[in-house]
């Protein structure tokens, strides 16, 4: 998915949701894009491509930033802290399956009562 049909996806949701529904489904999408694209981006350790690792530290960054500003909720803190260490995950190039196991949307879904099935990229 490249970065600009990503952009007019998430335009699009601004305006068929609710706003906090809408925060929580733009993180979602976040970490959707990070869990499939990452292996795009970083194998073995190494950046295979440039464009698409800055990416990644910048959705990943994103997400954290989106959750610690959303409303209270009882799952938010282990949220921030899943998506702080997804962040970190990224920064040291960690392993795809890691990744992938740090971008679950379930959780967010779950707390934020958006339902819990993964977009339609995830299996």
């Amino acid at each position: 998915m490249t970065a600009s049909r990503f952009l007019v996806f998430l335009l699009s949701l601004a305006f068929s949701v609710p706003a906090i529904a809408q925060d929580a489904q733009t993180i979602l999408h976040l970490l959707d894009y990070v869990g499939v694209d990452y292996p795009e981006a970083v194998a073995g350790g190494k950046v295979k491509n440039e464009d698409e690792y800055k990416e990644m530290l910048e959705f990943t960054a994103q997400a954290t930033e989106r959750l610690k500003a959303l409303p209270e909720n009882p799952a938010r803190a282990g949220l921030v802290t899943d998506a702080q260490a997804l962040a970190k995950l990224v920064k040291a190039k960690g392993d795809a399956a890691a990744v992938a196991l740090h971008t679950d949307i379930t959780p967010l879904a779950r707390a934020w009562d958006l339902g819990a099935d993964p977009p339609p990229s995830r299996p």
